[in-house]
Protein backbone atom coordinates (compact mmCIF):
# COMPACT_ATOMS: atom_id res chain seq x y z
CA UNK A 1 0.00 0.00 0.00
CA UNK A 2 1.54 3.20 -1.14
CA UNK A 3 0.93 6.39 0.69
CA UNK A 4 1.05 9.67 -1.04
CA UNK A 5 2.27 12.76 0.56
CA UNK A 6 0.36 15.94 -0.01
CA UNK A 7 2.26 19.11 0.40
CA UNK A 8 0.26 22.20 1.24
CA UNK A 9 1.89 25.49 0.60
CA UNK A 10 0.30 28.83 1.27
CA UNK A 11 0.91 31.88 -0.80
CA UNK A 12 -0.25 34.15 2.03
CA UNK A 13 2.62 35.63 3.97
CA UNK A 14 2.97 34.61 7.56
CA UNK A 15 2.23 37.45 9.97
CA UNK A 16 5.33 38.82 11.56
CA UNK A 17 5.56 38.17 15.25
CA UNK A 18 4.97 41.18 17.45
CA UNK A 19 8.30 42.27 18.74
CA UNK A 20 9.48 44.71 21.30
CA UNK A 21 10.55 47.07 18.52
CA UNK A 22 6.97 47.25 17.16
CA UNK A 23 5.71 48.00 20.67
CA UNK A 24 8.36 50.69 20.95
CA UNK A 25 7.27 52.18 17.59
CA UNK A 26 3.62 52.25 18.71
CA UNK A 27 4.62 53.88 21.97
CA UNK A 28 6.75 56.41 20.13
CA UNK A 29 3.85 57.14 17.77
CA UNK A 30 1.49 57.71 20.69
CA UNK A 31 3.94 60.02 22.45
CA UNK A 32 4.50 61.96 19.21
CA UNK A 33 0.73 62.35 18.83
CA UNK A 34 0.44 63.59 22.42
CA UNK A 35 3.29 66.04 21.83
CA UNK A 36 1.64 67.29 18.64
CA UNK A 37 -1.71 67.70 20.42
CA UNK A 38 -0.04 69.61 23.27
CA UNK A 39 1.75 71.85 20.77
CA UNK A 40 -1.49 72.65 18.93
CA UNK A 41 -3.32 73.44 22.18
CA UNK A 42 -0.43 75.54 23.49
CA UNK A 43 -0.59 77.76 20.42
CA UNK A 44 -4.43 77.77 20.28
CA UNK A 45 -4.40 76.34 16.74
CA UNK A 46 -7.73 74.45 16.95
CA UNK A 47 -9.61 77.62 17.97
CA UNK A 48 -7.91 79.69 15.27
CA UNK A 49 -8.67 77.11 12.59
CA UNK A 50 -12.26 76.78 13.78
CA UNK A 51 -12.74 80.55 13.51
CA UNK A 52 -11.15 80.63 10.05
CA UNK A 53 -13.23 77.70 8.79
CA UNK A 54 -16.42 79.17 10.25
CA UNK A 55 -15.65 82.46 8.50
CA UNK A 56 -14.88 80.59 5.28
CA UNK A 57 -18.18 78.73 5.35
CA UNK A 58 -20.08 81.89 6.27
CA UNK A 59 -18.42 84.13 3.65
CA UNK A 60 -17.98 81.58 0.84
CA UNK A 61 -15.34 83.68 -0.93
CA UNK A 62 -14.47 83.18 -4.60
CA UNK A 63 -10.88 82.32 -3.66
CA UNK A 64 -10.89 80.27 -0.43
CA UNK A 65 -7.09 79.95 -0.32
CA UNK A 66 -6.66 83.72 -0.52
CA UNK A 67 -9.30 84.12 2.21
CA UNK A 68 -7.47 81.67 4.51
CA UNK A 69 -4.10 83.34 3.89
CA UNK A 70 -5.61 86.75 4.69
CA UNK A 71 -7.19 85.46 7.89
CA UNK A 72 -3.88 83.91 8.97
CA UNK A 73 -2.15 87.23 8.28
CA UNK A 74 -4.87 88.99 10.27
CA UNK A 75 -4.29 86.54 13.14
CA UNK A 76 -0.54 87.18 13.06
CA UNK A 77 -1.09 90.96 13.02
CA UNK A 78 -3.65 90.75 15.83
CA UNK A 79 -1.21 88.72 17.91
CA UNK A 80 1.54 91.28 17.27
CA UNK A 81 -0.82 94.00 18.57
CA UNK A 82 -1.79 91.74 21.48
CA UNK A 83 -5.38 91.60 20.22
CA UNK A 84 -7.77 88.81 19.36
CA UNK A 85 -8.63 87.86 15.81
CA UNK A 86 -12.22 88.55 14.80
CA UNK A 87 -13.74 86.76 11.86
CA UNK A 88 -17.22 88.23 12.20
CA UNK A 89 -18.39 91.80 11.74
CA UNK A 90 -21.34 93.39 13.53
CA UNK A 91 -23.38 92.86 10.36
CA UNK A 92 -22.56 89.14 10.42
CA UNK A 93 -23.72 88.87 14.03
CA UNK A 94 -26.92 90.81 13.33
CA UNK A 95 -27.64 88.46 10.42
CA UNK A 96 -27.03 85.43 12.65
CA UNK A 97 -29.44 86.79 15.28
CA UNK A 98 -32.07 87.29 12.56
CA UNK A 99 -31.59 83.71 11.37
CA UNK A 100 -32.37 82.44 14.86
CA UNK A 101 -35.20 84.95 15.36
CA UNK A 102 -37.57 83.00 13.11
CA UNK A 103 -40.65 84.66 14.61
CA UNK A 104 -39.32 88.17 13.92
CA UNK A 105 -40.05 89.31 17.49
CA UNK A 106 -36.61 90.86 17.97
CA UNK A 107 -35.35 88.31 20.47
CA UNK A 108 -34.16 84.72 20.59
CA UNK A 109 -34.41 82.07 23.29
CA UNK A 110 -31.54 81.12 25.56
CA UNK A 111 -31.22 77.78 23.75
CA UNK A 112 -31.00 79.61 20.41
CA UNK A 113 -28.42 81.97 21.90
CA UNK A 114 -26.29 79.04 23.04
CA UNK A 115 -26.62 77.35 19.63
CA UNK A 116 -25.58 80.58 17.90
CA UNK A 117 -22.54 80.91 20.16
CA UNK A 118 -21.54 77.35 19.29
CA UNK A 119 -22.00 78.15 15.59
CA UNK A 120 -19.63 81.08 16.04
CA UNK A 121 -17.06 78.84 17.69
CA UNK A 122 -17.33 80.85 20.91
CA UNK A 123 -16.23 78.54 23.71
CA UNK A 124 -16.06 81.07 26.53
CA UNK A 125 -19.35 82.96 26.25
CA UNK A 126 -21.65 84.38 28.93
CA UNK A 127 -24.09 81.54 29.62
CA UNK A 128 -26.49 83.91 31.44
CA UNK A 129 -26.83 87.00 29.23
CA UNK A 130 -29.28 89.84 29.87
CA UNK A 131 -32.77 88.52 29.30
CA UNK A 132 -31.99 84.88 30.07
CA UNK A 133 -34.46 84.92 32.99
CA UNK A 134 -37.34 85.58 30.58
CA UNK A 135 -35.80 83.47 27.80
CA UNK A 136 -35.50 86.56 25.60
CA UNK A 137 -32.08 87.57 24.32
CA UNK A 138 -32.35 90.81 22.34
CA UNK A 139 -30.16 91.75 19.40
CA UNK A 140 -27.84 94.23 21.16
CA UNK A 141 -27.20 91.85 24.06
CA UNK A 142 -26.53 89.02 21.62
CA UNK A 143 -24.07 91.08 19.56
CA UNK A 144 -22.30 92.45 22.65
CA UNK A 145 -21.93 88.97 24.15
CA UNK A 146 -20.80 87.48 20.85
CA UNK A 147 -18.07 90.11 20.41
CA UNK A 148 -16.98 89.75 24.03
CA UNK A 149 -16.74 85.96 23.76
CA UNK A 150 -14.82 86.13 20.47
CA UNK A 151 -12.36 88.65 21.92
CA UNK A 152 -11.93 86.72 25.17
CA UNK A 153 -9.24 84.06 25.08
CA UNK A 154 -10.65 80.53 25.12
CA UNK A 155 -10.69 78.54 28.32
CA UNK A 156 -7.34 76.75 28.46
CA UNK A 157 -7.41 73.00 28.03
CA UNK A 158 -5.50 71.11 30.67
CA UNK A 159 -2.49 69.19 29.48
CA UNK A 160 -2.82 65.38 29.46
CA UNK A 161 -0.96 63.63 32.23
Amino acid sequence: MATSRVSVTSTAPMPAPVTASKDKEASLGASQKEAADAYLRKHNIPAIMEQIMTGLIHSRPEDPKKFIVKKLEDARNAKARNQSMLVFSRENLVALHRIFDVTGKGHITLDQYKAAMQDLGATNYNASPNGHEKDRIYLDDFVDNAFASLLRPPIPVSEPK
